[in-house]
């Protein structure tokens, strides 16, 4: 069993846009410990930045979100030794993508994704299909 799973910023923002996702996500991680590379809340914040300026999310529903996002237990793992193995990558996956496969190739696990291109690109990705029933 892996004892640890890598998780995108694809996956953190469909939870915190649809709270209901949480327990597909629970589902997909069981008992690992989840981890993601440091930059995963710069991606989520810019993606909830992104939602408030065209005006679907308020200031005041970002900034709950962003506190939903502080208090999640993902431990962030720093990107110095990701940067070479993510540029490795950089024909096939774009370049912040890639720091989530490196992160995935280094602990030896997957990485979950809502976002199908990077599931195509590697196969350390693995697409969460939030419709599927675990």
């Amino acid at each position: 069993m892996t004892q640890s799973v890598v998780i995108d910023a694809s996956v953190i923002v469909d939870v915190l846009l649809e709270p209901a996702r949480r327990i597909v996500l629970l589902a997909a991680v069981a008992e690992r410990a989840v981890i993601a590379p440091c930059h995963i809340d710069a991606e989520v914040t810019s993606a909830l930045a992104r939602l408030y300026r065209e005006g679907k999310l308020s200031d005041e529903a970002v900034r709950q979100r962003l506190g939903l996002l502080a208090s999640m237990k993902i431990e962030r793992s720093p990107l110095g030794s990701l940067a070479l193995p993510a540029w490795d990558l950089k024909d096939n996956v774009a370049v912040l993508d890639a720091l989530y496969v490196a992160l995935a190739e280094e602990r030896d696990t997957v990485v979950l994704t809502t976002d199908a291109r990077l599931s195509r690109a590697h196969h350390r990705a693995e697409l969460l299909d939030w419709t599927a029933s675990h």
